[in-house]
């Protein structure tokens, strides 16, 4: 798989299983999907807190592989505030999945949480996946990895996280960190999910390239 700047991947199965990528964003057309049926959205007023950029020239900050590939940067985001994923599904219920983000994360996020899967499209819960202030991925105190090694050095890093009936597994850099088991219907999609999200302002800022 080419590996490029933060871009957002869902791979979804349902009724048929799902043997491919299911939709793709490079960021390089807003929040246009590269490919795929899957759409993105604001919510609230995100697309104030949000900025896309061609070029590292342009960023300011370089980028997975030079010139090549979008990058969007976001700030820490407001309970009403951050991405919708709509899997224009019919409101299926998905049960397996995977999400991919190759994502950089800037000093003032290092102490910080921030959220990338977030169930519940009304927010009113907590959170589903995030990378926490000691730089783990997961949730419900079960975070494995690290997903910046060299602090003070600037590294982009692919944080991917699959689900399947119960069991997350968790990748940094290719890297299997962690296994847990995660019981309840609460990580199931219902149609669609949010991502930079979160209920009580457990967020940060942050730059996406591909999902």
């Amino acid at each position: 798989m080419r590996y490029t700047p933060l871009i957002a991947v869902v791979s979804l199965s349902c009724a048929v299983p799902a043997a491919a990528i299911d939709t793709v964003w490079n960021f390089d057309n807003g929040l246009g999907a590269s490919s795929g049926s899957a759409t993105m959205g604001f919510l609230g007023d995100t697309a104030g807190i949000t900025s896309f950029y061609d070029s590292e020239h342009e960023l300011g900050l370089a980028m997975p592989f030079g010139d090549h590939g979008s990058v969007m940067s976001f700030e820490a985001t407001a309970p009403s505030q951050g991405l919708n994923i709509d899997l224009n599904n019919g409101g299926a219920t998905v049960s397996q999945y995977t999400l991919v983000y190759d994502l950089f994360r800037p000093a003032p996020s290092w102490n910080e949480w921030m959220p990338l899967l977030q169930t519940d499209m009304t927010n009113t819960s907590d959170g589903d996946f995030f990378i926490n202030p000691g730089d783990g991925i997961g949730i419900s105190g079960n975070y494995d990895g690290r997903v910046t090694d060299q602090r003070g050095n600037i590294a982009w890093n692919r944080v991917v996280m699959t689900y399947d009936n119960g069991t997350m597994n968790k990748y940094i850099d290719g890297q299997l960190v962690g296994t847990q088991t995660v019981s309840g219907s609460r990580w199931e999609i219902d149609g669609g999910f949010n991502t930079l999200q979160d209920e009580n302002n457990e967020s940060a800022m942050g730059f996406i390239s591909s999902f």
